[in-house]
């Protein structure tokens, strides 16, 4: 009798534990470096900013229009 894991292919618990292996050697250093949680949290929100214009420019859209999306 198959599992559900079978059926699924991967369970979403077996992902989590892999991308938190994979992460972990990279927020060890981070962490040695003195960065902060809150510094990670700014600059992923920077990056997040910075790709939404990059997206809007490329589609011809006002990158206005995202924030609206936002709010």
């Amino acid at each position: 009798m198959p599992t559900q894991e079978d059926d699924a292919g991967i369970t979403l618990y077996a992902l989590k534990s892999r991308f938190q292996g994979r992460l972990r050697p990279l927020v060890t250093r981070l962490a040695a470096a003195g960065v902060t949680a809150n510094q990670v949290t700014i600059g992923a929100a920077r990056g997040l900013v910075l790709l939404a214009a990059l997206i809007a420019w490329q589609v011809g859209v006002s990158p206005g229009i995202l924030v609206l999306l936002a709010l």
